[in-house]
């Protein structure tokens, strides 16, 4: 697996702003995910999002 990868200059996320990078995770190959849920640590409550239909 590569290593996740974030932005690396310190940045300030708005509501409606995107910061791009990777976090790499593994999924069975005959399977595919259907939302993201991401929970920062020091954040009040994790982050959901669906993934787009392939």
């Amino acid at each position: 697996m590569p290593k996740p990868e974030f932005p690396t200059m310190p940045t300030v996320v708005k509501a409606g702003d995107c910061v791009r990078g990777k976090i790499p995770f593994p999924v069975p190959g005959d399977q595919r995910p259907t939302k993201i849920v991401y929970a920062p640590i020091g954040h009040p409550s994790p982050i959901e999002w669906a993934v787009p239909a392939a």
